[in-house]
C-alpha cells in the first residue's frame, strides 16, 4: 500500500500536488457560491434577470483586465505572491458577501462585491495555468492540464452539491464557508508553493535560453503585446465561442431548470455534481485515449456535439433528461477543454508564459462573464420558446468549430503527446521526467 502512495505521488512533483490541492479546495468554495447567484438575485430578491445579467457582463471588464495584469505581473515578480493573494481576496470578499446578505443589502452593494470576487479569480487562473507550464514539459502538458482539470471539477463536484443544500438553509452560510476555503488555497500554497517563474530562478529555462525583455514590437502596450500575434488571437477567438458556450451550463441552465423544466434547488446541486465527479474519475482516461489525435481537430469535433447537446436542452422534460444531457456535454468537455491551455503553452515564449495565460485570460475571462449576460438576455427574449433559447445557444459550438477549422487550415494542427519541445523545456524536462517513460 506505501509503494502504491509512494507511486502515486511520484506521477508529479511536490509543487504540482500543492497547486492540484488548493485547486480542489478553491473550487471547492467558488463552485458551492457561483451557480447559486443568479438565482439568489433573481428569486430570492426579485432582480430581473437583465439586471442580473448586466453584473456578469462588468464582470467581463474586470475578470479580463485583472487576469492580464495578474499574467503579466507573475514574469516579473514571481508566481508565488499571486497564488497566495488571489484566494485570500476571494475569501475576505465572500465575507463581506456574507454580511450584505444577512442584512439584505441592496443589490447593487451586493453586486459591487461579487465583481471582487471575480477579480481575484481571474487574478488566480492564468497564474496557476503558468505556473504547471513552468514545471511540466511539453510533452507532459496536456496530461498535466487534464489532473488540473480533474482538480478543478472534483471541488465543482463537492461545491454545488453543498450550496444546493446550504442556498435552502442560508445563504450568509453559503459566503462564511466559501470563505473559509479559500483562505485554506491560500495558506497552503503560502506554506508550501516554491517560485517557479524564469525570471526570479524558476526550473523552465536555463538563463541561456531566456530571450532578452523588451525585444518585441511597441506599438501596443507591453501588457498586450500576445495580441500582436497573429496564430494565438486566432485561436484565443476560437476558444472564446467554446467557453462562451461552457458558460451557459453555470449560467442559463441553472435559470431553465428550476422555473421551466420545474427541477428542485437540491437537484440542480445533484447536476453538476454528476457533472464534476465524471470529470474526476474520467478526464485522465479520456485524455489518455485522444492522446495520439490532434488536438484542435479534436475540437472542432467536439464543438459541434457540444453545440448539439445544448440545444436538446430545448426537448427535457424532467430531471432524468436534463442529467442525460449533463452527462453528453461533460463528455464533450472532458474531450476540449484541457488542450484550450495545452496549444496556448505551445504558442507562447516560456519567458513570457503569464503574459500569453493573463491575455488569453482576457478571451476566456470574458466568455465566462459574456455567456451570462447572453443568456440572460436569451433568458428574458425567448421566456417560453425553449426551441430558441437553446437553438441560439448551440449555434455557439457552431461557430467555435468552424475558427478552429479555420486556425488548422492556417497554421497546421496541433498534436497532442508529440508536439515539438519549445527553448527552455528540454530543462523541465530533464528535472521532472514522465513517470510514465520509466517503466
Amino acid at each position: 500500500m506505501r509503494d502504491r502512495l509512494r507511486r502515486f505521488l511520484g506521477i508529479w512533483p511536490r509543487p504540482i500536488w500543492i497547486l492540484l490541492v488548493g485547486w480542489v479546495i478553491n473550487a471547492t468554495g467558488f463552485g458551492m457560491v457561483v451557480p447559486f447567484m443568479s438565482l439568489y438575485f433573481h428569486k430570492e430578491r426579485g432582480v430581473p434577470m437583465r439586471m442580473v445579467a448586466l453584473v456578469f457582463l462588468v464582470t467581463a471588464v474586470v475578470r479580463a483586465v485583472s487576469g492580464a495584469v495578474a499574467g503579466r505581473l507573475s514574469d516579473r515578480l514571481g508566481r508565488r505572491p499571486f497564488l497566495a493573494l488571489a484566494p485570500a481576496g476571494r475569501g475576505a470578499s465572500f465575507l463581506v458577501m456574507a454580511f450584505l446578505v444577512w442584512k439584505e443589502a441592496s443589490f447593487f452593494a451586493c453586486a459591487g462585491v461579487l465583481i471582487g470576487t471575480f477579480i481575484f479569480a481571474a487574478a488566480y487562473q492564468p497564474v496557476a495555468q503558468s505556473a504547471v507550464a513552468d514545471l511540466i514539459s511539453g510533452e507532459r502538458r496536456l496530461k498535466a492540464y487534464a489532473w488540473t482539470r480533474v482538480a478543478l471539477n472534483l471541488g465543482w463536484a463537492l461545491g454545488p452539491a453543498l450550496g444546493g443544500y446550504l442556498s435552502q438553509i442560508s445563504y450568509a452560510l453559503m459566503f462564511v464557508l466559501g470563505s473559509g476555503l479559500s483562505m485554506t488555497t491560500a495558506i497552503i500554497v503560502a506554506l508550501g508553493f516554491p517560485e517557479t517563474a524564469p525570471a526570479l530562478g524558476g526550473r523552465t529555462a536555463p538563463p541561456s535560453q531566456r530571450r532578452p525583455a523588451g525585444g518585441s514590437r511597441r506599438r501596443i502596450p507591453q501588457i498586450l503585446e500576445p495580441l500582436s500575434d497573429r496564430p494565438f488571437v486566432q485561436y484565443a477567438l476560437a476558444t472564446l465561442f467554446l467557453y462562451l458556450l461552457m458558460a451557459q451550463l453555470v449560467a442559463t441552465l441553472p435559470v431553465f431548470a428550476v422555473k421551466t423544466v420545474g427541477i428542485g434547488e437540491d437537484q440542480l446541486g445533484h447536476l453538476y455534481m454528476v457533472n464534476g465527479l465524471l470529470v474526476v474519475l474520467l478526464q485522465t482516461s479520456v485524455t489518455r485515449r485522444l492522446w495520439r489525435f490532434p488536438i484542435v481537430s479534436v475540437q472542432i469535433v467536439a464543438s459541434l456535439f457540444y453545440g448539439g447537446f445544448y440545444f436538446l436542452m430545448a426537448f427535457a422534460g424532467g430531471f432524468a433528461a436534463l442529467l442525460a444531457l449533463v452527462v453528453g456535454i461533460t463528455a464533450v468537455e472532458m474531450a476540449a477543454t484541457p488542450g484550450t491551455v495545452t496549444v496556448v503553452s505551445r504558442l507562447a515564449p516560456p519567458e513570457r508564459m503569464g503574459n500569453y495565460m493573463g491575455v488569453f485570460g482576457l478571451f476566456s475571462n470574458a466568455a465566462w462573464s459574456l455567456g451570462p449576460f447572453l443568456g440572460g438576455l436569451l433568458l428574458d427574449v425567448f421566456p417560453a420558446r425553449p426551441v430558441a433559447l437553446w437553438g441560439s445557444v448551440g449555434w455557439l459550438g457552431a461557430t467555435a468549430a468552424v475558427l478552429y477549422a479555420v486556425f488548422r487550415h492556417r497554421h497546421g494542427d496541433m498534436a497532442s503527446g508529440g508536439a515539438s519541445i519549445q527553448r527552455g523545456e528540454r530543462f523541465a524536462q530533464a528535472a521532472y521526467p514522465d513517470p510514465d517513460e520509466k517503466s
